[in-house]
């Protein structure tokens, strides 16, 4: 007997652990003895509940339903699940669940009913909250232009509006699952589903760019871009992304590429009839040998930083590169150290990278002929750093050359450093000669 009563009490303290209002019936299924907690939830009486009392304790509309459905679980002898609306002591209706379940005797026959109502107001306030929510982002979601969808946990498509519908050339339903993954060029499906799946391990946002077919049309380039649905207590529950058409960005890019190929070319083409023409017409007595090699010289510099802007699309060039163009005729493949290019990766604009070039060139050019590079040891150091978020400095510095003294009248390629290319560069250069070596400081302003 002690060990029967000690289990009930741990029964009912089970169910006031969870909160449930705990009740018993008879094998008839009808409410008799006391019932402490059904009495605390309604209000009513001992007299009043016994029997089918309680029912009217149970709103008015709920009361044949229910009691319907309870008969039909006594006379079947099997568990009771149902939901209802109950008049609290205060006279508050709140919304119910209910679980009721058989205990038999040896003989099979019904010795009781044990139940327990479990108040679920607020989680169906919430869950009605949500529905009208979700209602709401439906609305707003068939109101949008650009393809939106929702997905459950699993991945699988739950809602899409109207505009994917539309774009896929489909119905709703033939999106719903997994089906948009046969939507998606078979080249870019792979890809996805991987960047897919690390996403969901978060679950973090994700996007991504693929093919979509249209029927009949065929293939669409879209722009995706899917954020997890987190519930007020952290749940994930799927989700929301958005789609946007790039197909006329796509093919717009595409032309606007040929364009720039075609420039590019005509460009180049153009250089090199400059050059031809050079050499045919400065092949006069009156022209020395060496300005017509120093003018087609430097046509060539300005070749070679055309082709560095050219593999940028003329959006500007990084320096390391620029520079490397415009020294490669100046270095030793037996020894790459004799010149040193350094500096941290900062780009510029079209016309600061081609006054660069010259720059570098004419440098270059002095130093191979009088300076550092002229002495089997001699080496020259270019170094660049920022000086502010606009401008950075290119510093050329020679070393181990013969000794160097300040030139009696200045040449072109000095002209040209100190005022040809200021300009585009975004600042004066500074030529200084030292004994040790020319040394030069190139403002110079950054992308």
């Amino acid at each position: 007997m002690t060990r029967v009563v000690a289990s009930e009490a741990r029964f009912r303290a089970a169910i006031e652990a969870v909160q449930g209002v705990l009740w018993t019936n008879n094998a008839r299924g009808q409410m008799e003895g006391e019932q402490p907690a059904w009495a605390a939830l309604t209000g009513q009486t001992l007299d009043e509940y016994q029997g089918f009392g309680w029912t009217k304790a149970v709103h008015p509309d709920d009361v044949q339903p229910t009691l319907g459905a309870w008969l039909e679980a006594v006379a079947e002898k099997r568990t009771f699940e149902f939901e209802h609306r109950v008049r609290r002591h205060d006279g508050v209706w709140r919304d119910c669940r209910i679980r009721a379940v058989p205990l038999f005797e040896d003989t099979g026959e019904i010795r009781e009913w044990v139940g327990v109502h479990t108040d679920i107001t607020e989680q169906k306030a919430a869950a009605d909250k949500l529905r009208e929510s979700e209602a709401l982002f439906r609305t707003l979601a068939d109101a949008a232009p650009a393809p939106i969808w929702m997905t459950e946990p699993s991945g699988e498509v739950e809602f899409v509006n109207a505009a994917f519908a539309e774009l896929a050339n489909v119905e709703r339903g033939d999106l719903m699952g997994h089906a948009w993954i046969g939507l998606i060029h078979p080249d870019d499906v792979a890809q996805i589903l991987v960047r897919r799946e690390a996403a969901r391990k978060g679950p973090d946002p994700y996007s991504f760019e693929a093919r979509f077919r249209r029927h009949p049309e065929g293939w669409r380039w879209m722009l995706v871009n899917a954020k997890p649905r987190i519930d007020a207590s952290g749940v994930f529950l799927g989700y929301v992304g958005m789609a946007m058409d790039l197909t006329e960005i796509k093919t717009a890019q595409a032309h606007q590429q040929l364009l720039i190929n075609e420039l590019n070319h005509r460009v180049k083409n153009t250089l090199t009839s400059i050059q031809s023409i050079a050499r045919q017409t400065l092949r006069s007595e009156d022209v020395s040998p060496r300005a017509r090699d120093q003018f087609i010289e430097r046509l060539m510099a300005m070749s070679a930083a055309h082709n560095v802007l050219t593999s940028e699309s003329w959006s500007g060039a990084v320096i390391d590169d620029i520079l490397r163009e415009a020294l490669r005729p100046f270095a030793d493949d037996r020894d790459p150290d004799r010149i040193t290019i350094k500096g941290p990766s900062l780009r510029v604009e079209p016309g600061a990278a081609l006054a660069l070039a010259l720059a570098a060139h004419e440098l270059g050019t002095n130093a191979a002929k009088y300076g550092a590079l002229s002495s089997p040891g001699g080496q020259v150091s270019v170094e660049w750093a920022l000086e502010d978020d606009k401008h950075a400095v290119v510093r050329w510095r020679e070393r181990g050359g013969p000794e160097v003294s300040v030139p009696t009248h200045r040449g072109f390629g000095a002209r040209l450093l100190e005022r040809g290319v200021a300009g585009d560069l975004g600042g004066k250069p500074e030529l200084v000669f030292l004994p040790g070596g020319v040394e030069a400081r190139l403002p110079i302003r950054v992308a």
